[in-house]
């Protein structure tokens, strides 16, 4: 996970490096290994790493082309990189990291806006092009990552979390169309916030910005095209090629890579294919404190399947134990990070992750 940042002021005013280093501040816990900024008359543009691939200066963000056209900054990562990498050297194009970011830049110099075509990952990102004057902003197709975007005294602001376009100068309002979406639904479906004036850019969206105004287009959308003339049997080893092949791409790191693991198939199928590449893989568990609970929440304590996986696939297996209390002494910590509540039994995460940090 890493974070960034940016402004962007159609009317050159120049943009503020303190302005960027406040909205740096705001998100440096998603990126504790490096920071950097790059600040013009129209364009501000700050990053904050978790290095991940490549973890010397070589992945230092912004990161420029070597003419000094394009500068981005990128979260994410493209699991393809390594076949990007050779495509582009058939173009003529030099990869000196071994860093995704670079080829992130290297793509969007080759191909432009179409090299989101080429990427299979997850990733939110931000290009300028200096000649033309123009911010390029682009979400993965299914929006693991994030994107918010917001204007304020004229200018766009962007970042990878709200707290950071409040850092900026954006007021902390509430929106009261979408908290009636999230008291009749549970979620906000849309692309708008809880924050007033604060938008998400939605999944498998692009944001084009220059000083003659914005262009938000779509460059991809699910599509169910069933195909009646491929049998039961070749769908079935379709999706397990396809679903193993997904797990295997995700280990590609310079650091070290566990997994998540409850008691259900889902998780328990990602552990069976990454432990085929990492001996000792391991895996992380949360459960719940049952002394005073009966019936139906009794299955909410998944400790016993997950152990039993772990065990089979011979994984490194940690696990925690929430009592009654937990959620509320944690909830004002995770909600300033989540800033955004959701509906689901996501809010355990947190203390796994943090089980897993260590």
């Amino acid at each position: 996970m890493c974070g960034i940042a940016g402004i962007f002021d159609p009317h050159a005013r120049g943009v503020s490096d303190e302005v960027l280093g406040r909205m740096t501040q705001s998100i440096r816990h998603r990126g504790p290994d490096d920071e950097g900024r790059h600040a013009g008359d129209r364009i501000g543009l700050a990053n904050v790493r978790l290095a991940i691939r490549d973890t010397t200066d070589a992945g230092h963000q912004p990161m420029a082309t070597s003419d000094g056209r394009y500068v981005l900054v990128y979260n994410g990562e493209i699991y393809n990189f390594r076949e990007l990498e050779r495509e582009l050297a058939r173009c003529g194009q030099q990869i000196s990291s071994r860093c995704d970011t670079e080829v992130v830049l290297k793509a969007f110099q080759e191909w432009g806006p179409a090299c989101l075509d080429r990427f299979d990952g997850m990733f939110a990102f931000a290009v300028w092009d200096e000649r033309d004057q123009r911010l390029f902003l682009a979400r993965d197709r299914f929006g693991v990552k994030p994107l918010y975007y917001a204007h304020c005294d004229g200018r766009l602001l962007f970042a990878s979390e709200i707290k950071a376009l409040l850092a900026a100068g954006m007021t902390a309002a509430v929106s009261y169309p979408a908290l009636g979406e999230y008291f009749t639904f549970q979620n906000i479906y849309g692309d708008s916030t809880l924050f007033e004036g604060v938008r998400m850019l939605p999944a498998g969206h692009t944001l084009a910005v220059d000083e003659a105004g914005e262009r938000r287009e779509q460059y991809w959308d699910l599509v169910f095209e069933p195909d009646e003339s491929v049998s039961e049997s070749d769908w079935i080893a379709g999706v397990r090629e396809a679903f193993e092949r997904a797990v295997r791409q995700q280990l590609v790191s310079d650091v070290p890579v566990g997994s998540y693991l409850s008691g259900g198939m889902d998780s328990a199928s990602i552990a069976a294919v990454a432990a085929r590449s990492i001996p000792r893989l391991m895996t992380f568990t949360g459960g719940f404190d049952l002394s005073s609970v009966q019936g139906l929440e009794l299955v909410f304590d998944e400790r016993a399947d997950a152990e039993a996986i772990a065990s089979f696939f011979r994984t490194e297996h940690y696990e925690m134990v929430m009592h009654a209390g937990d959620m509320a002494w944690v909830l004002p910590e995770l909600i300033w990070h989540l800033e955004d509540p959701r509906v689901g039994m996501s809010y355990q995460n947190h203390y796994i992750a943090r089980l897993a940090s260590k």
